[in-house]
C-alpha cells in the first residue's frame, strides 16, 4: 500500500538530495581570486595553478616532463579520476578558460573582462579585470546541458592554436 501523500501509488523512497549543478562562485574581482587561490599552492612550481570550475580544486596545469613527455597533465588526471573526464578550468594568473574531454582540451573565453568588456590574457595591459555574468552563464549552461565535450570538439576544429593532447 503506498503511503500518505504519494499520488502515483508507489512507496517513497528516501533519494539524496542533488549537488548543486552549477559551477563554483567565482569571486567579482580578478585580483581576489588570484590572491585566494595563491594562499592555496606551493610556490617555486614552473607550472602554473589551475582551477577547477566544477570542484573549486586548485592543481597545477601542463606537463611537468615538457613537450617530449607523453605523460597526462595534472588537470587531465584530475578529471579522468574526479569528473568523468570532463573539465572546466580557469588558469591563474592567465585567466584563460580551459574546457577538457578526455585527454583533448581547448580554450575557452575568459569569464574576467576589463571594464571595456575586453579580455586582458595573461595580464599584459594590467587592468582591474572583473567577473562576466553573461560568460559565466555560458559556461555554467555548458556544463549543465552536458556539451562541454561538443564545445571541446567544435573549438578544436577551427582552433589556430591547438592544446596537445593531455598537455594540461
Amino acid at each position: 500500500m503506498a503511503e500518505a501523500g504519494d499520488a502515483c501509488g508507489l512507496p517513497k523512497c528516501a533519494v539524496p538530495r542533488p549537488i548543486r549543478l552549477g559551477l563554483v562562485s567565482l569571486p567579482k574581482t580578478f585580483d581576489t581570486l588570484y590572491g585566494e587561490v595563491q594562499k592555496r599552492v606551493e610556490t617555486g612550481s614552473e607550472l602554473l595553478p589551475a582551477l577547477c570550475l566544477i570542484t573549486g580544486k586548485v592543481v597545477f596545469a601542463g606537463r611537468s616532463g615538457g613537450r617530449g613527455s607523453t605523460a597526462s597533465g595534472p588537470c587531465t588526471r584530475f578529471c579522468e579520476s574526479n569528473t568523468a573526464g570532463v573539465g572546466i578550468w580557469l588558469v591563474i594568473p592567465s585567466s584563460q578558460v580551459v574546457l577538457m574531454h578526455g585527454r583533448l582540451a581547448c580554450y575557452y573565453p575568459s569569464v574576467y573582462l576589463d571594464k571595456h568588456g575586453e579580455e586582458d590574457v595573461n595580464m599584459r595591459r594590467g587592468q582591474p579585470l572583473f567577473l562576466s555574468n553573461d560568460r559565466m552563464a555560458a559556461l555554467e549552461r555548458l556544463w549543465i546541458t552536458g556539451e562541454v565535450r561538443r564545445e571541446v570538439m567544435r573549438r578544436r576544429d577551427t582552433a589556430t592554436r591547438i592544446i596537445l593532447e593531455g598537455w594540461y
